[in-house]
């Protein structure tokens, strides 16, 4: 009989692993990253109690609202910088996506006195938003809708602003292709869009030195993607 005793492993790929020494069959639990402890294998039943394990696919994989645009407010001296690389103008109908706190939104609509809209899927930063919004007085200006943008219809946006990730930006431009208008004012803070060039690249140094990149694209009168 083999004595049962624990032994640290470290594997990098959470799930069940099974081992087999001489006659005896070892179950590993391998936890997750957000588990804590050591990982420990005990004795199980003899390896000839068990078939050859099937080859298992590769599980699906979904990519959340929050992965694509993970909370990180954009500081508000380059807030005002990618307002002013997007061109406004009057009558201009500016989306925000993943508004955050709605700083940008508050910021287009009190500088340049347009209608502003955001989409934030989390409920928190909806509602902190809205509060934001209603202290300065811009309900007539600005809307947050608790939506995610993915599902959002974006025809009606002159100025889109961003500040997703690489896979946000990635997921998102064959539809921002797909829906808007040709003219139509794409500006990104720090992330690109891939194989889709930027029309502009800015490095934008702030007061305290720090150097921003911001991408700004136009969508073309005629498209692949329609």
């Amino acid at each position: 009989m083999v004595p049962s005793r624990e032994i640290g492993f470290l594997f990098r790929v959470p799930g069940s692993v099974a081992l087999t020494l001489g006659a005896h069959r070892l179950s590993i639990e391998v936890p997750s990253s957000s588990d804590s402890g050591t990982t420990s294998i005990v004795p199980g039943l003899p390896a000839e109690n068990f078939a050859p394990a099937p080859l298992l696919e590769r599980p699906s994989l979904r990519t959340l609202p929050e992965q694509l645009a993970p909370f990180d407010p954009t500081p508000y001296e380059v807030v005002d910088r990618l307002l002013a690389l997007a061109g406004i103008k009057a009558g201009d109908h500016l989306y925000d996506l993943g508004s955050g706190d709605g700083r940008v939104l508050i910021a287009a609509a009190k500088k340049y006195r347009i209608k502003a809209v955001g989409f934030e899927v989390d409920p928190g930063l909806v509602k902190l938003a809205r509060e934001n919004i209603k202290q300065e007085n811009l309900e007539q200006l600005v809307e947050v809708r608790h939506q995610d943008f993915m599902t959002a219809d974006l025809s009606s946006a002159s100025i889109v602003t961003l500040y997703l990730s690489h896979d946000g930006n990635e997921a998102l431009k064959p539809v921002l292709l797909r829906q808007l208008q040709p003219g139509a004012r794409v500006v990104s803070y720090t992330f690109n869009m891939g194989d889709w060039p930027p029309k502009i690249t800015e490095a934008y140094r702030d007061g305290a030195g720090d150097v921003h990149t911001l991408y700004y694209w136009e969508i073309p009168q005629s498209v692949v993607y329609r």
